[in-house]
């Protein structure tokens, strides 16, 4: 009778043990499938200067940083991107030079600019990342709404994405520099899974 019951409790231990160790690996798998890794060649990060008579354009190149999303439980994920300022690039090399200064970016003291999401939730017109962005010494929260379109025959998705920031409250120029302060973002960022 003792042998029986001893026998009962390791049958129950074990199979308890298996139930856990199913469990580690349906969620290991769940986390697995939502990591994404950027695809910096194909990424654009275009920005739109605003000034009184239209609007001058300009793009960084490239991007780092790690992605955690499932569309369908984007409360759980997260978000982090680097952008190196040195591949700014307006189509101007003085002026992308003058940008790189100590006048606007200066790159040799502030190389990245970065943002990390801190929420990341659902609306109607897609999904909005809560986060903090800083340019130069300064990190600013702000809101960027985006989109999410996978891939129907790879394993590769885009987010897209526009927010609008002034410059003049990260301290990129100053007053009356001659630039429009108010500046549009527009992403457009492949990733494929990992």
């Amino acid at each position: 009778m003792y042998f029986y019951h001893l026998n009962n409790i390791q049958v129950g231990f074990k199979s308890f043990l298996f139930l856990c160790w199913c469990c580690f690996l349906v969620s290991f798998t769940g986390i697995y499938l939502t990591q994404w890794k950027y695809i910096p060649e194909k990424a654009q990060v275009k920005f739109f200067v605003i000034e009184p008579k239209g609007e001058e354009a300009g793009v960084f190149a490239g991007i780092a940083g790690n992605v955690n999303f499932d569309p369908e439980t984007p409360e759980k994920g997260s978000i982090t991107a680097e952008i190196d300022v040195k591949t700014i690039n307006t189509g101007m090399e003085m002026r992308d030079e003058s940008l790189r200064s100590k006048d606007f970016f200066e790159v040799e003291k502030y190389p990245k600019l970065r943002f990390v999401s801190e929420t990341i939730t659902k609306n109607d017109s897609g999904y909005l990342a809560n986060g903090k962005l800083t340019i130069k010494k300064v990190t600013k929260t702000l809101q960027i709404p985006f989109s999410f379109t996978p891939a129907t025959a790879t394993s590769e998705a885009v987010f897209k994405g526009t927010f609008m920031i002034d410059r003049y409250e990260f301290g990129v120029g100053v007053k009356n520099d001659g630039v429009g302060n108010r500046v549009r973002i527009e992403l457009e960022i492949p990733v494929k899974k990992q």
